[in-house]
C-alpha cells in the first residue's frame, strides 16, 4: 500500500524531499534487499524511479531483468513461469519504470519497445486488458511510451513492388499523423510483394506497421 501511495503522490507533482515521501521512502527502502515478489518489485522500482533514487532503481530493475521472460522481441514479467492474471499489470509497472528517468537513452527505449510490443499483443478487440485495473496501468505506460516517441520531425517512405511484374507504388508515412492513408493498390500480377521502408524519421524505439489486405 505504501508503494501505491508515494508512486501516486510524486506522479501529482509532490516533491521527493517533503517529509512524508521520504519517511515512506525509508521505510520501503528497509524491505527492498528481501522482496521475493515480482509485481511488488515492479511497483517500487517504478516508485523509486520517480523519486529519482538512482541506486535502488537500478537494484530493482537488475533483479527484475534476472527473471523477465523473453520471447523473440517481446518482453514480460509473471509471478509464475505459466503465466497470471497480473503479468500485464508487472509488466506495464516495469515499463513506467523504464521510462521515468531522463534522460532516455536508445537502449532505454529499445528495452521499453519489447516491453510494448508484449503488451500491446495482450489487448483485446476493444483495446483493454483483462481486468479494469490492469487496463489503466497499461494503458498509463502506453502513452507515457507514445509520448516519449513521438516526434512531428521526419517521414517514411513504404514501397510496394511486384516481384514479377516489377511495378512499383510509394506512398508517405507522416509522423505529424503517424499513419499511412489508406489507399488501393493493384498490380497486374501479383506473386509475392516486398515491402521496404526507408525513414529520416527521429523518432527512436519506434516500429512501423502495415497492414496489407490481399483480394
Amino acid at each position: 500500500m505504501t508503494g501505491y501511495i508515494v508512486a501516486s503522490l510524486l506522479e501529482l507533482g509532490v516533491l521527493a524531499t517533503n517529509q512524508v515521501i521520504t519517511n515512506a521512502r525509508s521505510c520501503l527502502r528497509l524491505v527492498v534487499r528481501n522482496l521475493g515478489n515480482t509485481y511488488t518489485t515492479a511497483l517500487l522500482a517504478y516508485t523509486f524511479s520517480l523519486a529519482g533514487e538512482t541506486s535502488t532503481r537500478a537494484q530493482l530493475l537488475t533483479a527484475l531483468n534476472n527473471v523477465a521472460i523473453s520471447e523473440g522481441n517481446k518482453l514480460h514479467w509473471s509471478q509464475t513461469s505459466s503465466g497470471d492474471t497480473l503479468a500485464v499489470e508487472i509488466s506495464s509497472y516495469v515499463l513506467l519504470a523504464v521510462l521515468s528517468v531522463q534522460p532516455l537513452t536508445t537502449t532505454d527505449l529499445s528495452y521499453a519497445n519489447r516491453i510494448v510490443n508484449w503488451l500491446v499483443a495482450q489487448q483485446n478487440p476493444y483495446g483493454g486488458f483483462s481486468s479494469t485495473q490492469d487496463t489503466v496501468v497499461a494503458l498509463h505506460a502506453l502513452s507515457l511510451f507514445a509520448a516519449k516517441v513521438f516526434s512531428l520531425e521526419g517521414s517514411s517512405t513504404v514501397t510496394l513492388q511486384s516481384s514479377m511484374a516489377g511495378e512499383v507504388v510509394n506512398f508517405i508515412c507522416l509522423t505529424s499523423t503517424s499513419m499511412l492513408v489508406p489507399v488501393i493498390v493493384t498490380f497486374s500480377r501479383t506473386l509475392g510483394v516486398e515491402v521496404k521502408v526507408a525513414r529520416d524519421c527521429r523518432v527512436r524505439g519506434a516500429d512501423l506497421m502495415l497492414n496489407i489486405t490481399v483480394t
